[in-house]
């Protein structure tokens, strides 16, 4: 499936606290050390063509990021929202199966 960049309003991205920073160009190697605290808790929306040669889309696109809790809690874990979904599939909190990821080119197509 092809993606029109020009139909990209904007994009979210959702990593680890190190990745996140990485991203946005914000050097993380305070996170190692005590207090282990993370130099942004929330990241402002950044120009997505500002933030390298990886990312090919229009300049009115912007870039959110999920808030960081701590050093060790990102946004991968803020992003799922508290789903607690264990290694083997059950979502604890909601006695239910937990949905299972699929890339953004399937996103859509049934």
């Amino acid at each position: 499936m092809h993606v029109d960049r020009g139909s990209i309003s904007y994009i979210m991205a959702a990593g680890n606290t190190t990745m996140t920073c990485l991203l946005v160009g914000i050097d993380p190697k305070y996170l190692r050390l005590q207090p282990y605290v993370p130099p942004a808790d929330f990241i402002p929306p950044v120009r997505a063509v500002n933030l390298g040669d990886g990312i090919h889309v229009g300049r009115h696109v912007h870039v959110y990021t999920f808030p960081t809790v701590a050093s060790y809690a990102g946004g991968d874990i803020v992003s799922e929202g508290g789903r607690g979904a264990d290694r083997d599939g059950e979502d604890h909190c909601t006695d239910r199966p937990a949905p299972t990821a699929r890339p953004w080119w399937e996103i859509g197509s049934g």
